[in-house]
């Protein structure tokens, strides 16, 4: 397959472009280079790289041409980022879609994968399934749900098939570790590397469905190339979750807590039946194994 992958140099999206090329795919990776960098992917003749953004209409219309079908992960994807910043959050997330799925339309792409999010369930009590409530609570959730939506009108207005991945707290070596914005495991291990105490916002019983970016990138994959018709919404997610509190403590290091953050739900927790009938798909990469793994890489100075 010819597959462009917006997004394609960032966490996930170099994670997923590694796999797709082992299985023998020809990827095209659109990247604005605002977190990941174009260079850091493998060299291969499979490989094209194009650095722009979403809001380059002309760039996306020539990026999809030829394609197969789209791995859209290109956002700004940080809640507390989303929240100093919502018309910038919603002008990529929800107008680069948007920009997306016209490009797709006049070009003849008919198949879609799009990266979502768990935020999307707010407050909603878990097991969070696919077909029950949602609840966004800050801008970036309500722009992944509105992505969902933009995806929706595209397949029932007959332009393709398209799956929506609900992506439950990615976390693993490659991770964005700036500031605020990283993700807790990332922040706790450059806190531990600095010497600092881990900052815990709120009582830190807050509880997150922790999921491998090797586990997720499985599932761009397996989503890119089973043959599902229509519209699909999928939760890509361990079926687990640990408090902030566990987290800190198998990080191990004295702690300090804050006040709790706005704009973030308390609990997260995937039912992922529903990727595993569909996909084949289910979570391989142990929690404890892996967060060990990688502080053992911090503590041998590898870059992860």
């Amino acid at each position: 397959m010819h597959i462009l992958v917006t997004g394609g140099a960032g966490f996930i999206g170099s994670e997923t472009v590694k796999l797709l090329l082992a299985d023998g795919h020809t990827i095209t990776a659109l990247d604005d280079e605002s977190v990941g960098k174009l260079h850091d992917l493998p060299q291969s003749r499979s490989l094209g790289i194009v650095r722009g953004d979403l809001l380059d209409e002309e760039l996306v219309r020539r990026c999809v041409r030829a394609e197969d079908a789209v791995l859209h992960l290109a956002a700004m994807t940080r809640i507390q980022a989303s929240l100093e910043k919502p018309v910038e959050c919603l002008e990529t997330n929800v107008v680069g879609t948007a920009i997306l799925l016209q490009a797709c339309r006049s070009e003849g792409v008919r198949k879609i994968v799009f990266a979502s999010s768990s935020s999307v369930y707010g407050l909603t009590p878990p097991p969070h399934r696919e077909d029950g409530p949602t609840d966004p609570l800050n801008p970036y959730a309500l722009s992944k749900w509105v992505g969902e939506r933009l995806l929706k009108y595209w397949v029932d207005a007959g332009h393709g098939d398209a799956i929506c991945l609900r992506y439950f707290n990615v976390y693993g070596p490659g991770e964005n570790e700036a500031g605020d914005y990283s993700t807790v495991i990332r922040r706790f291990r450059t806190l531990r590397l600095r010497g600092k105490p881990l900052t815990i916002y709120g009582d830190g019983e807050q509880r997150r469905d922790f999921t491998f970016v090797g586990d997720v990138a499985r599932a761009n994959v397996l989503a890119l190339t089973t043959p599902l018709q229509g519209y699909h919404i999928l939760n890509i997610g361990a079926g687990d979750n640990r408090s902030v509190n566990d987290v800190a403590a198998l990080i191990a290091g004295p702690v300090v807590h804050l006040s709790a953050r706005p704009g973030e739900a308390r609990e997260t927790l995937a039912d992922n039946g529903k990727a595993a009938r569909l996909l084949g798909w289910r979570p391989e990469v142990s929690f404890e194994g892996s967060v060990k793994d990688l502080i053992r890489l911090d503590d041998q100075g590898v870059p992860s």
